[in-house]
């Protein structure tokens, strides 16, 4: 938690302090530039780091020069970040030479995965999109599909698209009668696509680095989900981690990163189900904050796609 509290702050130096925002109340300097810097879901307890307070934290920055505090309006404050800090320089560096550089990056170029949600076709719609029922979809293609028909079919009115007598059959064969539009009548190219995405199925395409191709799978994009339980009454804890598999994370090198870097011991087992093919990582101790940064850092899981969840008793 120490570590990871002078990171934020390095980072928050480094990205996001800006002079007009100084000076600023430590609270609100901790949760407007320090607290963005991490996953989504993470929030670091000062309680839990050997600081114990907020304040004392400043003050140590402020011994080590990285920042200057003042006292405004009764307030303890952030008067001034020194950019020009070696540790501050330092960590640009690192990021440059590829430490977290990549977080802002989806795909490709950062080396973090990116996904496009989108969908595949039933039968039913293959005569109006022109594809097969392989064909992967974004709302934006699926959209220029549907006009390039209209348009060929001379179905196009007004920046409308005219309902003809396959749209009736194919599309909205399913639809309720009382939800069904009538032939003739003018659809505007989103609502249009609105009702073809209701006759899809949900797939996605994941692209994990710059050297990969784009994987389609099916359904949507599961979360990495982190969760700590307590263990023997409260007296301990566990975490654990599920769903590594939708980032082509390996749990043998997962783990192996978690004994490096975590210093503790990590396992994986199948989870229970005839027809399961994921893994259960389990961690002895509350590693919440910990395995989200790692799995950010070491493995460039985007932190939108993280989810921790805390469901020891709190104290």
């Amino acid at each position: 938690p120490d570590e990871m509290a002078v990171k934020m702050l390095l980072s928050a130096i480094k990205t996001r302090v800006a002079d007009s925002d100084l000076p600023c109340e430590m609270s609100k300097f901790l949760s407007t530039c320090m607290q963005p810097v991490l996953p989504e879901g993470l929030k670091l307890d000062f309680k839990s780091t050997s600081y114990k307070k907020l304040s004392k934290f400043f003050s140590t920055m402020e011994k080590k020069k990285l920042v200057k505090c003042k006292t405004v309006f009764g307030l303890d404050s952030i008067e001034k970040v020194f950019r020009e800090h070696a540790d501050v320089v330092a960590y640009q560096a690192e990021e440059r030479g590829g430490g977290d550089a990549g977080a802002a990056a989806a795909g490709g170029a950062g080396g973090r995965p990116s996904f496009v949600q989108g969908f595949k076709p039933n039968n039913n719609l293959l005569p109006l999109l022109g594809g097969t029922k392989d064909t992967f979809y974004t709302p934006e293609s699926l959209g220029e599909a549907i006009s390039i028909y209209c348009k060929a079919n001379f179905l196009v009115e007004e920046d409308k698209f005219k309902v003809d007598s396959l749209m009736l059959a194919n599309l909205y064969v399913k639809f309720k009668e009382e939800e069904r539009p009538a032939l003739g009548d003018l659809l505007s190219r989103k609502t249009l696509v609105e009702h073809l995405k209701e006759q899809t199925s949900d797939w996605y395409s994941v692209t994990l680095d710059a050297a990969s191709t784009p994987q389609v799978r099916k359904g949507t994009p599961q979360k990495v989900t982190v969760t700590v339980e307590d263990r023997q009454g409260g007296r301990k804890a566990a975490t654990f981690v599920h769903n590594l598999e939708d980032f082509s994370v390996s749990p043998e090198s997962f783990c192996k990163q978690v004994q490096k870097k975590l210093n503790t011991s990590a396992n994986f087992s199948p989870l229970p189900g005839k027809n399961e093919t994921r893994v259960e990582v389990t961690m002895q101790g509350n590693l919440l904050y910990e395995v989200g940064a790692l799995l950010t850092k070491e493995f460039k899981v985007p932190p939108d796609f993280i989810s921790l969840i805390d469901k020891t008793k709190k104290k």
